[in-house]
């Protein structure tokens, strides 16, 4: 099983490295990562957050990060990812196959698995106001019903089309054959 992470998701994996690099630490850690997520302030994470009754800049007072100043980039190698990263993101592709039956690990995924892997954070932000149970619910809800058709889908044979397009390639062939000899 290999994860396909969105585009969002590897922002906010780069954002946590320049966190963990900000706020002086030789590796990402959680609170890193909820940094990165939240990073972008209309991105799915933070609106989460806030239905859930916690504002973005709560958890930045929270979490010191409004203490920091410029955000640098860390060194070129990077920090490396903890074992509880590593856990949480295997968590969050886990989430992703079982529950919602596919391999990609959107933001709002890694949310959950994050909230769901750190105990300590999760109830650090319970007690801001965090409803976790309420936030979890609707991760869990985004997933829509299967959808139901009219009628049945049916798919036709492709042999039409593959004895089309090879007629059309041969006739090409002759075609530019012919400009080329003539």
């Amino acid at each position: 099983m290999r994860a396909e992470l969105t585009p969002a998701v590897t922002r906010a994996l780069e954002n946590a490295q320049e966190w963990a690099f900000a706020l002086g630490q030789s590796e990402v850690l959680p609170a890193h990562v909820l940094l990165g997520l939240l990073q972008e302030e209309e991105g799915r994470p933070a609106l989460l957050l806030a239905g859930a009754g916690l504002e973005r800049a709560r958890v930045h007072d929270s979490l010191g990060a409004n203490k920091v100043g410029p955000i640098l980039p860390p060194p070129e190698a990077g920090l490396p990812h903890g074992l509880q990263i590593q856990s949480i993101l295997y968590e969050a592709q886990v989430l992703a196959h079982e529950v919602f039956g596919e391999p990609t690990v959107t933001s709002e995924r890694l949310l959950l698995a994050l909230l769901r892997g750190d105990e300590a954070l999760r109830q650090s932000l319970q007690a801001l106001g965090l409803a976790f149970d309420k936030l979890e619910a609707e991760v869990l809800s985004s997933q829509g019903p299967p959808l139901q058709l009219d009628e049945p889908l049916q798919l036709r044979e492709p042999v039409e089309d593959i004895d089309t397009a090879r007629i059309l390639d041969a006739s090409a062939n002759r075609a530019r054959e012919a400009v080329r000899v003539g």
